[in-house]
């Protein structure tokens, strides 16, 4: 005995399914894109359109390290201790493996201060380390056909480094501190040659926030304690930008539900059954005051301290505006890709969504398939 299944008949609730198992997936994945960038919370960065020495980065890291001092010992009036790395991206240098005979081009990037802020799990090489670097896995397998490579040597630009960590990336990077530039050079210019140039590449600075501090203030420390002005990167506002779109989906379906049960309040005959479907809109309705109330922060920065102050609207979309274009016309370096990817995997997965989502509940209200 066969059992035919009426596809016209359950077409409606087989699409339903699969459309609501699709949007699922995508707002799931959205949200895990969004969670990837609360990093943007603890982390500042900046960039420098007037790039840094060597020697400069390495002055001004010596004298915050002397203001940290100080404040261990009970305060200092100098300025504030900052956890912070600068560095700087050159592409297309060559590393190898003289053992093996193995060379491969990587992009080398330049560190003055806590790798940590810019490679997870990595507090090595610490700056004092001139002989240390990091390797990608990609660039490891490259030259050494493994990535258990720690404590192995690869030679650049002709000095030869120790890595002390591999990194899980796919790209082909190598990294060491600025300290081993100086004694390169020191060593070329005993030996008569010329040194290699990198002072061109320290444009940008990663700086852990201290509790409770600005972009804003973060800049001015960088002003009044150092002599630099860099500029700060609004990645928060590509944060709040993805989890926009991302709380795009559940009011769209929210407001879905509410059409629904108004169509369902007219078509009921009773007061008792008006009552009910008054009721679940309320009760949904409170449902989503309270998922956006618990979830949606809204900044100091975007809240004007007078209400007759008409002029600070203007003043913030300008002020965005141009962090925007700054974020886009800044040469990226390997580091940034944790921000860029977050944000438009966060966007792309919410507009998909919330399209599956408009998709799936305007077609299912279709009483027949073709």
């Amino acid at each position: 005995m066969s059992m035919k299944i009426d596809i016209k008949k359950y077409g409606k609730y087989l699409f339903l399914a699969g459309m609501g198992g699709l949007g699922f997936l995508l707002f799931y994945l959205a949200a895990v894109a969004w969670c990837s960038m609360l990093w943007a919370r603890d982390s500042a960065l900046f960039y420098l359109e007037e790039p840094i020495s060597v020697e400069e980065a390495l002055k001004i890291s010596e004298q915050n390290q002397k203001i940290a001092e100080l404040w261990r010992q009970g305060g200092s009036e100098q300025g504030v201790p900052l956890n912070f790395c600068i560095w700087g991206q050159k592409e297309n240098i060559t590393v190898s493996n003289e053992e093996l005979s193995r060379a491969v081009s990587t992009d080398v990037i330049f560190l003055c201060g806590n790798p940590e802020l810019l490679f997870e799990e990595s507090r090595i090489p610490v700056q004092e380390d001139d002989q240390g670097c990091l390797i990608s896995e990609d660039a490891a397998w490259e030259l050494f056909g493994s990535s258990q490579v720690i404590g192995k040597e690869v030679l650049c630009q002709g000095k030869s480094y120790i890595i002390r960590n591999v990194i899980p990336a796919k790209e082909k990077i190598l990294a060491f501190q600025a300290g081993s530039l100086i004694q390169r050079s020191q060593e070329l210019s005993a030996e008569g040659e010329e040194k290699p140039s990198v002072d061109s590449v320290f444009q940008r600075i990663t700086v852990q926030k201290p509790e409770g501090s600005s972009l804003r203030e973060l800049q001015m420390i960088w002003v009044s304690q150092y002599g630099l002005n860099p500029q700060g990167l609004d990645t928060e506002l590509l944060r709040g930008i993805s989890g926009i779109l991302l709380l795009v989906i559940p009011v769209t379906v929210c407001i879905f539900f509410w059409i629904f049960l108004y169509c369902q309040y007219k078509a009921q005959e009773t007061l008792q059954q008006k009552a009910v479907m008054a009721g679940l809109s309320l009760v949904l309705a409170a449902l989503l005051i309270f998922f956006l109330g618990k979830w949606v922060r809204i900044p100091d920065e975007y809240i004007p301290t007078l209400w007759s102050d008409f002029s600070f609207w203007s003043q913030l979309w300008k002020d965005k505006l141009e962090g925007v274009r700054l974020l886009i016309r800044i040469p990226k370096g390997i580091p940034d890709s944790k921000w860029m990817d977050g944000f438009w995997r966060a966007a792309g997965y919410s507009l998909l969504a919330e399209a599956v989502a408009v998709l799936g509940i305007t077609g299912g209200r279709r009483k027949n398939f073709d």
